[in-house]
């Protein structure tokens, strides 16, 4: 969180303190300086306590996030995810707690989901037998892989990896113990929380808050009822102005502050699909140069079976629609519905035109996989 820059200019214009003052009672530059001033950084504990002196006041004056170590406490600098900003900003309105408030309790609710975390195979067992006992009929682990990651889960619980243990050998289908108890307790959380868009990490691997919604209601105001709007802000592609600018200017701030977002992100995209278009149409006027009849056989085959350039595949998250638009040079070609090597083998007696097709799939699977080396080498500047 930056200064509280109204604050501090307050204060300043109350003790005759100008900004060139602070830079010779700091050491620092005037640039320096500015960007403090500007919001754009937050000084060092040591720059707080001497701005703070040269103000008689407490930095907390000005910076509400200061902790002082004579209190008895420790100042922590991290820097996190612009979800996980986004998602202070929200607790902040709704909670009207600081991320002084939630960073102090953090320690204390991650421990308390750890625990669920390492429970999970006891409460699948404990379902499995009260299952049995029913009469009902109910498998844990269905097939040698599922059985082997639950072997893994239960290990993970014993030694107290909350994230966890990943596959080892790799075909195991071990669980995040995490991931699982943090989904188990916003099932009971509906319309408070919502856990439903994070991505499923793997095991082993700690969470993020990408994809998490701390508050669907505030969020979905925010976004003006725009569901993908809410993704870009749990997924952190658009950033929340601070919690001050939510409560003081309210929803005009968002909007503004959005559509700059948008704008900015848009003309950021626009600018990397030119340079990619510009990179591709050299790379492939040398490749064609180099191989004519080969580039001439991709393109027959491609035109068959390949979907159009620019095609975005269904599924995509909105962050890797915008790579593909945004990358055109790397983006890989989607096969048309149907032509799939294996999808000519399904029938009991394949005819010969079907496994001609097969053939001619693969071939252009070859071809395409020799493009994107001749790409890699290009982009390298080995061609």
């Amino acid at each position: 969180m930056a200064l509280d820059r109204e604050k501090l200019r307050a204060l300043m214009k109350a003790r005759g303190v100008t900004q060139k003052d602070i830079k010779e009672a700091t050491g620092k530059d005037a640039r320096t300086v500015s960007r403090w001033m500007s919001g754009a950084n937050v000084p060092k504990d040591r720059d707080l306590r001497i701005i703070a002196e040269l103000l008689s006041c407490e930095p907390v004056a000005f910076y509400e996030n200061f902790v002082d170590v004579p209190d008895g406490r420790v100042s922590i600098h991290a820097s996190v995810s612009v979800a996980s900003h986004n998602a202070f900003e929200v607790m902040g309105v709704r909670y009207g707690v600081t991320q002084r408030d939630i960073i102090e309790i953090a320690p204390v609710l991650f421990a308390i989901l750890a625990g669920h975390a390492i429970r999970v195979p006891e409460q699948d067992l404990d379902a499995w037998r009260a299952a049995k006992k029913a009469g009902l009929y109910v498998q844990i682990g269905g097939n040698a892989e599922e059985q082997e990651g639950f072997d893994l889960d239960q290990r993970a619980a014993d030694q107290r990896k909350c994230f966890g243990i990943a596959a080892d050998p790799k075909d195991a289908t071990p669980r995040n113990l995490f991931a699982v108890a943090l989904r188990r307790l916003c099932q009971d959380l509906k319309g408070i929380v919502d856990a439903t868009s994070m991505p499923q990490p793997d095991a082993g691997t700690p969470l993020k808050a990408v994809g998490f919604n701390v508050d669907p209601e505030i969020l979905s105001f925010l976004a003006q009822e725009n569901a993908e709007r809410v993704s870009d802000f749990t997924t952190g592609r658009l950033r929340l102005p601070a919690r001050e600018s939510l409560e003081r200017f309210g929803m005009q701030a968002v909007v503004e502050e959005v559509l700059r977002q948008e704008n900015a992100r848009s003309a950021k995209l626009a600018e990397q699909r030119e340079e990619s278009l510009g990179k591709q149409s050299a790379w492939q006027a040398a490749y064609a140069a180099d191989n004519p009849e080969l580039d001439a056989e991709y393109h027959c085959l491609a035109a068959r079976y390949f979907e159009p350039e620019g095609h975005v595949a269904e599924g995509l998250s909105a962050e890797e629609r915008d790579a593909v638009y945004a990358d055109p040079f790397n983006a890989r070609r989607e096969l048309k519905e149907g032509c799939f090597p294996h999808y000519f083998h399904f029938l009991n007696e394949p005819d010969p035109a079907e496994e001609a097709q097969a053939e001619q799939v693969a071939r252009l699977l070859e071809l395409e996989r020799q493009r994107q080396a001749s790409k890699q080498a290009f982009d390298k500047g080995a061609v």
